[in-house]
């Protein structure tokens, strides 16, 4: 069996937090976390897409294979493509859990930095409290993420 190898990706981590960066003294947003967006004139919008809300309907993609399931495929591919992130709808979650999962949130972010430094995570290791990583050149995004496997 052949086995494949990829080139190593050169990951990294921000060195500070965004909650660290807001405290400090710099009055500018760091370079690495700039984006420059392409120049786009007020008549010609191709090249972004607009969507009034990225909403998914879990119910429809988890149909057997019907038209509709078809549909709202090709509609996440494509608001993964733009947008990167979206509302799930008939995802079968009780309203208290989510209630539940959002104060469990307001609470951890609410701590103070360094109890939340004591979660975060590596280089070797996804899951923790930080930011996210990057691959070598690409921009840091203005965020403060805590993830955790479901199964832990």
């Amino acid at each position: 069996m052949a086995v494949l190898s990829f080139p190593a990706m050169n990951l990294e981590l921000p060195s500070k937090s965004v909650q660290e960066l807001i405290k400090s003294t710099v009055k500018e947003v760091p370079e690495k976390y700039r984006v420059q967006l392409p120049n786009i004139s007020d008549d010609n919008h191709s090249e972004i897409q607009y969507m009034d809300s990225p909403v998914i309907d879990l119910g429809l993609l988890s149909a057997a294979s019907s038209s509709l399931h078809e549909e709202e495929l090709r509609k996440l591919r494509s608001v993964l493509d733009s947008w990167g992130c979206l509302q799930v709808i008939n995802h079968g979650l009780s309203s208290s859990l989510l209630d539940n999962i959002r104060e469990l949130g307001k609470d951890f972010f609410a701590l103070p930095l360094e109890e939340k430094q004591k979660h975060s995570r590596t280089l070797e290791w996804f899951e923790g409290y930080g930011g996210d990583t990057v691959s070598e050149g690409q921009n840091y995004n203005w965020n403060e993420t805590a993830s955790q496997n479901s199964s832990s």
